[in-house]
């Protein structure tokens, strides 16, 4: 059963689904073994169907109810809209209608929630009728297994059945038996007439009761060889189990051994598979050698012209050095003679300073210059070792590319290695998969023999089982005869009394002897049935035993002959890939010989290339020690130059001591002024941003107090008002009290003065609050800007001192100079950079004592707002007060107003019920005129102006909006009534629905019943 796209199910296929689950509980109830749980099922489906018809009931009363509140939404939103854009026109009636629209989304929201809240409860629903769906089926599912163990007991009951009827057929054969056994025993039992004849009788049934003891020794005898015979057969059959079970764990050790040279066969084509793309990429790693080696060769003649080159730099660079010493030494010599020179320019430059410093600086270049071409000389010899370690690494690449070809070459050997010993196990599993196969087939063989001596043994079992059989007729046969005897000898023995004691006796005798020996018949009986169903077991066994072996036997004839022809197969397959393994191998060994060739040669060109190498490295240790030598000569050189550096310098040193001490004293002035000059700049700044966020406290304040003086004239304002309200709501109870009894429209426009006297009131509160936030929030705002300053009053502090702390060091400074050294002009400019700054320090401590002074007004009308805040909550409980005693009187002044309604002849209608044709629109106007015009000349303090008339016109503007609404909620619940009638006549037809459907299951079941019975 599928719901339908509004989530409801057809009828007709619920009641074909009823008529169903009815017509199984039906069928359950007829058989008398689970009648109980088939009834509990049928009730907890009876319980479901009707908890999915009130579900789906209340599924369309909701979906009607949320299409209604869906409806009612979008009548609210487009109202909404449309009354926004009425509102557009003006910004006063706009802020006017505020209220009405917060109302209105309040509604909004309120019905938008309910939506809500009904779309939860129908997925509510939804999820509850899944699960009643669910138990549905599982219901059915357990009704389907009931029925089927109903099935399973019938077929019991069945068998019981005829067991039972065997048993009664066995039993009516044993009653019969008994009543024949009683005829023949008063028959012997009958008065015996004639004593020869019972006497010769009586000698005759002694040698018969002789012979009959004869045979039953004998038929004991062949008894227990027979039961020798079938415990020797019963343990032949052991055997033949136990057999049959190691012929299976063979067969299947053989199917396991057969199942692993399927995956061996199956890893050797993977391996020949795997094998194809390795030889492919052998073939590509022989080309890849080959390329290898071009390359090796070639990067042996690059390095053969590299060696060559590097000897060629080699004897450049011995050169160059050679050149470079030569011009070394022309330079140690100039240098000597410019250090004499240099000397007497040292011994000039004491007198003059200012032409010393000069010359120091060019003094100065002059080393960085000789520094220079020294640095440039060791990174000459330098990058010669780096050119050696160049062509050692690239010689140290060669032999690893010549190791790495070694390496592949050993890789692709044991590559065919591999492969080798591949095909020699594929032989090896060949070889092992003949000899199992062999095995098998002797396994087999000795099976079929066995199999043939024992149906030998069987039958002469069942020769030996068939005499017996004969015998025991015989001895069924002579019994008879012996009974038949009796009965004439009974009749004989009537004749003499004397001999009729002896007969009896013997009689007696014979009777019991007769019954061991039926007993013992009955017995033998027992046991050749025992012994024959035994057989037929066994018989049955072997047919089965032959059938299966056959079969097997076909099957392993079958699956021999396929792996035969696979293993041919594999054979041919595997002898073509040896041979195409063998011409690849031979390929390779061909090629690896030209490889190992080429590594040979590639070999001896290393062992040139090393000599080469040793060669160059040779040259490289001779190029080495000259540059040693070199170097040691240029130690050498910057030990006599730094030994001139050091008493140029201690000759300089006096000079530049003085120098620099005036430098470092003007940059350190000219830092800290600088450092002073950013720190006034960003007093400044912070200055100007302290006094701009006092203005705008200063602005925030006077709006604050603006708000206050008007929050108190309002508040004067609405205490006049309610003053005035109180006076007039006097007056016009009095005229309620008048008008009363004369017209009932007068009650409705009381409720409706008091619906906008509330309204009024609410709005009044709601601007108070209003008000009272902003105040509250402007109180907030102005503590955190308070508790903003003073962080920056405080950071301002912590600057201050640090700048007093810098100005301190600074003077100090200044006077140690000032000790130090004679008043220089750069002193007198920091000195009076100093004194400017410290006044400008002054200014800016006299305007933090203002901003200080400023927080602390600020504060003080912060708290002054606080008081009015406070002044101002106590005000509006007392308008609360004053408002809700107004509220008590109107609830006084109904009630006397029911009270006469109730008193009054004829009843009082209700103005919303009244439809607005029959109550005259000019009547209404004025009453409403004037009702509005008294709360607004109670409520408003200028009731003439324009405010006071767009206020008047936007109440009765609310009044005729309300009006509305409230005809839209009656067409709103005019038509739930109408979907609620409709809802109940369809609950009503699904009732009717339902009564005719159980009468006409109530009348199908008897007919069920009977069919079933």
């Amino acid at each position: 059963m599928d719901p339908d796209q509004d989530g409801q199910i057809d009828q007709d296929e619920f009641v074909a689904y009823l008529t169903g689950l009815h017509a199984t509980r039906s069928t359950a109830l007829a058989n008398p073994v689970s009648k109980t749980s088939v009834k509990i099922a049928a009730s907890a489906l009876a319980d479901l169907a009707h908890a999915q018809t009130t579900a789906h009931a209340q599924m369309a009363s909701l979906r009607c109810s949320h299409r209604s509140v869906r409806e009612a939404c979008l009548r609210l939103h487009d109202e909404v809209t449309a009354h926004r854009t009425s509102s557009s026109a003006s910004a006063t009636e706009q802020a006017d209608a505020d209220p009405l629209l917060e109302v209105l989304r309040a509604e909004k929201a309120h019905l938008l929630e309910n939506c809500q809240r009904l779309q939860d409860e129908v997925a509510a629903r939804n999820g509850h009728l899944g699960h009643y769906m669910a138990l549905l089926e599982m219901r059915a599912r357990e009704s389907q297994a009931y029925q089927a163990e109903v099935d399973r007991t019938q077929a019991d009951l069945e068998d019981e059945r005829s067991r039972c009827k065997d048993l009664q057929e066995q039993v009516e054969q044993a009653s019969f038996d008994l009543t024949a056994l009683r005829q023949q025993l008063a028959e012997v039992k009958a008065p015996a007439t004639n004593s020869e004849d019972l006497t010769a009788r009586n000698t005759e049934l002694s040698a018969e009761h002789e012979q009959l003891q004869v045979n039953y020794a004998k038929l004991k005898s062949k008894a227990q060889s027979f039961a020798s015979e079938l415990k020797a057969a019963r343990v032949r059959l052991r055997e033949l189990d136990a057999q049959e079970a190691r012929r299976q764990d063979d067969d299947a050790k053989a199917m396991r051994a057969r199942q692993a040279l399927e995956e061996e066969l199956i890893t050797l084509r993977a391996m020949q598979q795997s094998a194809d793309p390795e030889l492919v990429e052998n073939k590509s790693s022989v080309n890849e050698l080959q390329q290898q080696l071009e390359a090796a060769q070639e990067s042996h003649q690059a390095a053969a012209e590299r060696a060559s080159a590097a000897q060629v730099k080699l004897d450049t660079m011995t050169q160059q050095y050679a050149a470079r010493d030569q011009e070394q030494r022309a330079k140690v010599e100039e240098l000597e003679l410019d250090l004499t020179s240099l000397r007497a320019e040292l011994d000039s430059a004491r007198a003059a300073s200012e032409a010393s410093q000069l010359d120091a600086k060019q003094l100065e270049a002059q080393v960085a210059t000789l520094t220079e071409e020294l640095d440039s000389a060791r990174a000459a010899s330098e990058a010669s070792q780096l050119d050696a370690k160049q062509l050692e690494a690239q010689v140290a690449t060669l032999t690893e590319e010549l190791d790495h070809l070694s390496d592949r070459e050993q890789q692709a050997q044991s590559q065919v290695e591999a492969a080798q010993q591949a095909a020699e196990t594929a032989q090896a599993l060949l070889l092992k998969e003949e000899l199992s196969r062999q095995a098998s087939e002797a396994r087999a063989e000795e099976a079929q023999t066995h199999v043939a001596a024992l149906e030998e043994e069987l039958q002469h079992v069942g020769l030996k089982v068939k005499q017996q059989e004969t015998e025991i007729h015989a001895c069924q046969s002579k019994i008879e005869a012996y009974e038949s005897e009796q009965q004439q000898q009974a009749l004989v023995e009537a004749k003499d009394e004397e001999l009729l004691d002896a007969t009896r006796a013997r009689f007696n005798e014979l009777q019991e002897q007769h019954e061991a020996l039926r007993s013992n018949y009955e017995k033998l009986k027992s046991k050749a049935q025992g012994f024959a169903a035994e057989l037929k077991t066994a018989r049955a066994k072997l047919r089965a035993h032959d059938e299966e072996e056959t079969q097997r036997t076909a099957a392993q004839v079958e699956a021999q002959a396929h792996v035969d022809a696979e293993a041919q197969a594999n054979l041919a397959s595997m002898e073509a890939e040896r041979a195409q393994l063998a011409t690849k191998l031979n390929t390779l060994q061909a090629r690896l010989a030209g490889v190992e060739d080429e590594l040979d040669a590639s070999n001896e060109e290393r062992e040139e290339l090393a000599l080469e190498l040793s060669q160059s490295n040779e040259q490289l240790a001779a190029a080495q020690v000259t540059a040693k030598a070199a170097e040691k000569n240029l130690h050498a050189l910057r030990a006599e130059l730094t030994t001139l550096k050091r008493e140029r310098d201690e000759a300089i040193q006096a000079l530049k001591q003085h120098a620099q001490h005036e430098t470092d004293v003007a940059g350190e002035s000219r830092q800290r002024l600088d450092a002073l000059s950013a720190e006034l700049e960003a007093v400044e700044q912070e200055r100007d941003e302290l006094l701009q966020e006092l203005e705008e406290l200063t602005a925030e304040r006077a709006t604050s107090q603006e708000s206050t003086t008007k929050h108190a004239q309002e508040m004067e304002r609405t205490r006049k008002a309610l003053l005035e309200a109180q006076t007039q709501l006097q007056a016009v109870e009095q005229q309620l009290e008048e008008q009363r009894q004369q017209n009932s429209s007068l009650q409705d426009e009381h409720a409706t003065v008091q619906n906008e006297l509330t309204a009024t009131i609410s709005r009044l509160q709601d601007q108070e609050a209003a008000s009272a936030q902003a105040i509250a929030d402007a109180n907030r705002a102005a503590a955190t800007r308070v508790a903003d300053l003073e962080a920056d009053l405080k950071t301002a502090r912590h600057e201050r001192d640090v700048f007093e702390e810098q100005l301190s060091q600074a003077s100090n400074a200044a006077a140690t100079v000032a000790v130090a050294e004679p008043p220089l002009q750069t002193t007198k400019e920091a000195d009076a950079r100093i004194a400017l700054l410290e006044e400008e320090l002054t200014g800016t401590r006299q305007e933090l004592s203002d901003v200080r002074e400023e927080l602390r007004q600020v504060q003080d009308e912060l708290e002054q707002l606080l008081r009015d805040q406070e002044a101002s909550d106590a005000t509006i409980q007392e308008y609360e007060e004053v408002i809700q005693e107004l509220e008590h009187k109107l609830a006084r002044l109904d009630q006397p107003a029911e009270d006469t309604g109730r008193n009054q002849s004829e009843p009082v209608v209700n103005s919303n019920d009244i439809p607005e044709s029959s109550v005259p629109a000019d009547t209404t106007d004025l009453v409403s005129d004037s009702a509005l015009a008294s709360a607004l000349r109670a409520l408003h303090p200028e009731p003439d102006s324009e405010e006071a008339h767009s206020l008047l016109e936007l109440c009765m503007k609310m009044t005729a909006d309300k009006k509305r609404l409230q005809h839209e909620l009656d067409a709103l619940e005019t038509e739930l009534n109408r979907l609620r009638q409709e809802q109940q006549i369809s609950e009503e037809n699904h009732l009717v629905l339902r009564d005719a459907m159980l009468k006409h299951l109530s009348g199908i079941r008897p007919a069920v019943r009977l069919k079933l019975i």
